[in-house]
């Protein structure tokens, strides 16, 4: 049942990140002026490194058969999973309705602390199991990547193909006119792809930081260390 678990969340990121690869890959191919452009190829760069490291990440953590699985894997990828729901929930109301000022800022704001809240779920579960507070920091972390993994290809798919934004919307953005860019749909490419890696590098240390935090709230002491004794 363990090893049939660990195959499972490491088939199911594996699927995401090589998704999200495939979109990137697909709309880079497609319109390479992006790569000619001051930064175009590093954000393309980066990105893709950021992703290839986030599958050896799943492949390493999901090989573990120690109490890293049981700790950290089990009771941080639901939570995870919950997480990536809320937020393909909020990417959904933020393209598809639209309520106005201020209850859009609101509705944001919401679902932005319900995901931290839920990380934090994920740190106190797993440092109330093993009775300290680092398998809770790395369990927040892990259950961030777990959402990202899946957040990701389905912002692709959203930026990319249902929702793209129309150019002469994008050239009202105050980012697009400082960049002093003139191609519209390689500032939407670049743009899209810098949101990725903004949430791909900052959703594991929040998790961390909020698995830390909530273990510490929660009272659970940290465990000691013995040291051997020297002398008789």
């Amino acid at each position: 049942m363990r090893a049939a678990t660990s195959l499972t969340i490491r088939l199911a990121l594996l699927t995401g990140v090589t998704l999200s690869l495939a979109m990137m890959g697909i709309e880079v191919f497609l319109y390479r002026p992006l790569l000619a452009k001051p930064g175009g190829s590093a954000f393309v760069f980066e990105t893709t490194l950021v992703l290839l490291f986030y599958g050896v990440l799943v492949v390493w953590a999901t090989r573990s058969a120690g109490p890293l699985r049981r700790t950290v894997l089990l009771p941080g990828t639901p939570v995870g999973l919950i997480a990536a729901a809320v937020q393909i929930a909020h990417l959904a109301t933020e393209n598809f309705m639209h309520f106005g000022e201020p209850w859009e800022g609101i509705t944001s704001v919401t679902f932005m602390l319900g995901t931290f809240l839920i990380w934090g779920l994920a740190g106190y579960r797993s440092a109330r199991s093993a009775g300290a507070i680092a398998p809770g920091v790395v369990a927040g972390s892990w259950s961030a990547i777990v959402t990202m993994s899946i957040l990701v290809p389905f912002g692709f798919a959203l930026e990319f193909y249902l929702v793209t934004p129309k150019p002469e919307y994008v050239a009202t953005w105050g980012e697009f006119k400082r960049s002093g860019w003139t191609d519209v749909h390689a500032f939407t490419l670049a743009n899209t792809l810098d949101s990725a890696l903004s949430h791909l590098i900052a959703g594991p240390v929040v998790g961390a930081i909020l698995g830390g935090i909530a273990c510490v709230l929660a009272g659970i002491p940290r465990k000691r260390v013995t040291l051997p004794r020297c002398l008789p």
